[in-house]
């Protein structure tokens, strides 16, 4: 079960972090984009949090 939070958790950072990043190029100054982006920083940190930002990196590169 463990691992299938963290995976969880890995998905759900990398779809924020797109969701991020086509609202900056759609519309940078938007108020959908810093909702975007406070999402992101909220699941980004309980990954650094849990010690796992390292993790995450070599995670989303494989």
């Amino acid at each position: 079960m463990k691992e299938d939070l963290k995976k969880l958790l890995f998905i759900k950072a990398m779809a924020a972090l797109e969701a991020y990043q086509a609202a900056v190029s759609a519309k940078p100054s938007s108020p959908e984009t810093k909702i975007r982006h406070e999402r992101f920083c909220a699941i980004w940190d309980i990954i650094e949090a849990a010690g796992l930002d390292q993790e995450y990196e070599t995670w989303k590169e494989g």
